[in-house]
């Protein structure tokens, strides 16, 4: 997957795949396993508003330095701006993910899928934008009863 979205000039997504993607879920695996308290099971849990801004400012960096790196890597990579906010979104997802946070879906819903839905499109890749379009449903599901989870919890 990484190799054909930097061929269609997706290029940040692209090595998302490649760089990001299996470590962080290796890691997410392992913290669902053993970071809860005494090394239990993680459980579902909220950002409160401090960590909301902190993983919003967090996402603006990220595009950021997305836009940065892979502007000086190609040479005008085509929809740079758009990819990189899918990457930003998607690193902030997976790492809220990891660590069990409602909001993760949130993420997961708008700014990944639902953008990539849109982008896929305008790049001819109607494949990309109906596999998007399952995860999309999976994420509204996953928003679902991880919102139950969370209300057992407290």
């Amino acid at each position: 997957m990484g190799i054909f979205l930097i061929r269609i000039e997706v290029v940040a997504q692209g090595w998302l795949q490649f760089v990001y993607y299996v470590p962080i879920q290796l890691y997410g695996w392992w913290v669902w396993c053993q970071g809860g308290e005494s090394k239990t099971e993680l459980l579902v849990s909220k950002l409160n508003i401090k960590k909301w801004l902190a993983t919003l400012a967090f996402a603006l960096g990220i595009w950021a330095l997305t836009i940065l790196l892979f502007s000086y890597i190609y040479d005008h990579p085509r929809y740079l701006v758009w990819d990189a906010s899918i990457v930003a979104a998607s690193i902030v997802a997976q790492t809220l993910m990891t660590f069990k946070k409602v909001e993760s879906w949130i993420f997961w819903s708008l700014p990944v899928n639902t953008s990539a839905i849109v982008l896929y499109l305008r790049t001819d890749v109607p494949a990309f934008s109906f596999l998007y379009a399952v995860f999309l449903l999976n994420a509204v599901w996953g928003w679902q009863q991880w919102k139950k989870s969370e209300s057992l919890t407290q």
